[in-house]
């Protein structure tokens, strides 16, 4: 049963990087939502045939198999940002984006549309503003609560959470269970570099939160020679939007490499692809972020005992 009440009043971000309270005086009906996580978490809530825009999914193969038919149904996506004014002439009333949207030469500031009536909103997790070790993952349950509020659906949008805080607590049993942390790291090759994500990324926070030990908790890179005397127990590699679907030829840049052949994770072919949109302003495909994460690290446990089904029936 879906409860009908508003105004509702939101304490979020906005454009001048500081926090609004912003109210929703209806549901929105005609929905512009910009990148995977907004268009996915709206999907997931069961709002979809209120989305009249789904920009910035390079190919519908990325949405997640639950989602599919509804994303296909969507009027109008694009990698195109389209520009203001093409906005306006389809009078959209609610958007939902990253900081970077809200630019001044992507959409302009949330102050442009909400002096016009068009409600806004900024995935906390896509701004650089600080946070504390350890609120990467409570920044996205309130992500997934916030737009729950926002678009009426506040019972399905607290299941789905529960759903998630679910994987997170079945991994730090496994994790317990086992009796010892595998060593950690999670890195992204740029080149000749390896650029870490350390306890001050989502996906650092997700490995503490399950029980692995996250190596080098508070460096920024690594170099391979570094890596071969950590030698770590699992091993992820971040894939960036222009890569999916090349997980084989990254992962192979190390498999491959003969300086890093004595690695514990080449030996055993154990090697992870951790996808971008599972770690970064993820939305409600965090949970498939603590997936990978957590059959890396407990390979032990089958895929089918981890990860509950969402459920996307309205």
């Amino acid at each position: 049963m879906v409860v009908q009440w508003y105004p509702k009043s939101i304490t979020q971000l906005m454009s001048d990087d500081k926090d609004h309270v912003i109210t929703y005086n209806k549901e929105p009906q005609r929905i512009v939502a910009v990148w995977q996580n907004s268009i996915e978490t709206l999907l997931a809530l069961g709002v979809g045939d209120s989305i009249i825009a789904a920009i910035g999914v390079p190919d519908s193969l990325y949405i997640s198999p639950e989602y599919q038919v509804a994303y296909e149904k969507i009027p109008y996506k694009s990698m195109q940002m389209p520009d203001k004014e093409s906005l306006l002439y389809n009078e959209p009333d609610f958007i939902l984006g990253w900081k970077s949207t809200f630019s001044k030469n992507v959409f302009g500031s949330t102050d442009f549309w909400q002096n016009r009536g068009i409600n806004t909103y900024i995935a906390r997790s896509s701004s650089s503003g600080s946070r504390q070790k350890g609120e990467f993952l409570a920044e996205e349950y309130k992500y997934i609560q916030d737009i729950g509020i926002i678009v009426n659906r506040e019972e399905r949008a607290n299941n789905l959470v529960k759903q998630i805080q679910n994987q997170i607590a079945y991994g730090k049993r496994k994790g317990l269970e086992q009796g010892e942390q595998p060593s950690v790291l999670i890195l992204e090759i740029l080149g000749k570099e390896l650029r870490l994500y350390n306890e001050m990324t989502l996906a650092g926070n997700i490995v503490e939160e399950v029980g692995g030990n996250l190596l080098l908790p508070n460096s920024i890179n690594v170099s391979y020679e570094e890596l071969l005397t950590l030698n770590p127990d699992v091993l992820f590699v971040v894939i960036v939007e222009s890569n999916y679907g090349m997980e084989n030829q990254i992962l192979n840049k190390i498999y491959n490499n003969p300086a890093l052949q004595s690695l514990k994770v080449v030996k055993n072919r154990s090697i992870k692809a951790l996808p971008l949109y599972a770690i970064y302003s993820p939305g409600i495909r965090v949970k498939d972020g603590v997936e990978i994460i957590v059959e890396g690290l407990y390979p032990q446990i089958s895929k089918e005992a981890l990860h509950e089904r969402m459920d996307t029936k309205n």
